[in-house]
């Protein structure tokens, strides 16, 4: 294309396309953006130091808050950097004796007598507690109670340790009626055994036929700590409380006597002797009476009932059970029931004297042989 007016000196124009076309937007000059005029590799680089920077920042918060938790965890937990104690050193070991060559003379080694070992002793001193234990057994089986004590008496002088021939000693005690020495033999075991149900046991009923019974509940209620279901030693308990006159415990453990075993007689009657140390005379008297249908011939609720309805004034119905009792167990062992502090508040009553002055008078049969009454705890005056 040629230059008419001769604008490029006469040559020829350039192309249309390396012309660069007026933009419409204002010119780039103006623009704020200070990064305008650099070159592409360095705002790479610029963004590359601005994400080591956050990295660097997250990898701080990080470990701030590790060494934080480390600190929290620490105070918590005090013992993690406390001083082990210091091992003790192992015991030094016994030296062994030479040992004798044969056919090698040596004085010294043959001159050493031989000693039994510390073993074949216990073995010896274990076989022998046994067997004496055996032959106890068989003592007392045959009724040579003195000679079982005897047995296990020199058993026990030769193993003192032998908890086995303790407890064997102190039940022949016990069964000898020597009660105190039996305590004393139970308690050294259960020093060195305390899990031992049947020396608990044995304590508890030492201490209650010694009337020691406020340390007899207390080794009664250690006993229900162990078997909080044990029927017989809810009794027990109950019969302690009853000495103690701590009627509203008794009848609690009594209660779970009776709802398990219906047929219990000796619960009931207990149970019936609460009621009475309570003043509700109905339920005492309801219960002996449920004791009577199972038991005709029950000395002991025959005379719960007479102390029961002595208790309210019925002179009439104590004589009227009396009188029942005589027919069944003979005068002169109901003639012991008149003494007892339980009728004292009858003995100014003139039916109650004409009464005990008829037994007297009239032939009596002799005592029987079972179903004597227990032992009652005295009542309190009304």
């Amino acid at each position: 294309m040629e230059d008419p007016k001769g604008i490029y000196g006469g040559e020829q124009a350039p192309p249309l396309a390396r012309r660069r076309p007026q933009s419409t937007f204002p010119s780039a000059t103006a623009s704020p953006d200070p990064f305008r005029h650099h070159s592409h590799r360095r705002r790479r680089r610029r963004r590359k130091e601005a994400n080591r920077q956050g990295w660097f920042w997250l990898l701080a918060l990080l470990l701030l808050a590790g060494f934080i938790g480390l600190l929290v965890y620490v105070r918590r937990h005090p013992t993690l950097l406390a001083r082990p104690a210091p091992v003790a050193p192992p015991p030094a070991a016994t030296p062994l004796p030479p040992p004798v060559l044969a056919g090698v003379p040596d004085t010294a080694v043959d001159a050493v007598p031989e000693q039994p070992s510390d073993i074949k002793a216990r073995i010896l001193a274990w076989t022998s507690a046994r067997r004496a234990l055996e032959d106890s057994g068989t003592l007392q089986r045959e009724g040579k109670l003195e000679e079982a004590t005897l047995r296990l008496q020199a058993a026990l002088a030769r193993n003192p340790s032998d908890l086995d021939l303790r407890a064997a000693l102190a039940e022949v005690l016990f069964q000898q009626r020597d009660f105190a020495p039996a305590a004393e033999h139970v308690t050294r075991v259960l020093a060195a055994d305390p899990e031992r149900a049947t020396a608990r046991q044995m304590l508890a009923l030492c201490y209650d036929n010694l009337h020691q019974h406020q340390d007899a509940l207390v080794v009664i209620r250690w006993m229900l700590e162990k078997d909080p279901y044990a029927i017989e030693t809810h009794q027990m308990a109950a019969r302690s409380c009853l000495a103690l006159r701590m009627a509203p415990e008794a009848v609690e453990h009594l209660k779970k006597v009776t709802s398990v075993q219906r047929d219990n007689i000796a619960a009931f009657n207990l149970l019936a002797q609460a009621y009475t140390m309570l003043g509700q005379y109905d339920q005492a008297e309801t219960t002996l009476e449920s004791v009577l249908k199972l038991d005709t011939k029950n000395s002991s609720s025959y005379y719960n009932l007479a102390v029961c309805r002595a208790r309210q004034h019925q002179v009439a119905d104590v004589v009227d059970v009396l009188n029942q009792a005589v027919t069944l167990f003979g005068a002169p062992f109901v003639a012991s029931w008149a003494g007892s502090p339980e009728f004292a508040n009858l003995g100014t009553n003139q039916l109650f004297i004409t009464w005990k002055q008829s037994l007297t008078q009239s032939p009596g049969s002799p005592a029987p042989a079972t179903n004597a009454p227990v032992a009652v705890t005295h009542l309190p005056a009304p």
